[in-house]
């Protein structure tokens, strides 16, 4: 599943080739008896997609660990326009003695948004994830200098 996601393809074009193989390496090595029970498993590419979800899901997990375990963060808000408005927020925290700074999320941000709207989306965020905002130390704009008014 990571070779797919990283190949950047449709991970359904993958699951024919890999069924066949996988059915042929169990004949060679086990026998068809064997080969017979992975046509019980599901479809890979529900499997597939699982696994991406889990990926996704993990490293948000870390990093949101990573981020609470830290004695601060600050976080940078952009937005992209390119076919939909959408917000990016990245985070730049101290972990195990060195900064890092990662991709936090993306969110699609509804026509007419303000930057209201945009701080209810990052604080949402924030809360859902069980990050203290005591511990964020700027917040910036588009690269521009710390905005107290978002």
């Amino acid at each position: 599943s990571l070779w797919i996601a990283k190949a950047g393809k449709p991970h359904t074009m993958f699951e024919e080739p890999y069924l066949l193989l996988a059915k042929e390496l169990t004949r060679i090595m086990c026998g068809e008896k064997a080969t017979k029970q992975l046509d019980l498993l599901p479809p890979l590419k529900d499997t597939v997609i699982h696994r991406i979800i889990d990926m996704v899901d993990n490293i948000k997990s870390t990093l949101t660990e990573h981020v609470k375990m830290s004695r601060c963060f600050s976080l940078q808000l952009d937005e992209s326009v390119v076919d939909l408005a959408n917000s990016l927020i990245y985070v730049r925290n101290e972990f195990e003695g060195t900064f890092h700074q990662d991709f936090l999320f993306c969110k699609p941000l509804p026509t007419g948004t303000t930057g209201e709207h945009i701080f209810q989306l990052l604080n949402e965020f924030i809360e859902e994830n069980g990050v203290d905002w005591i511990k964020c130390v700027g917040v910036r704009t588009d690269g521009a200098r710390p905005d107290t008014a978002v």
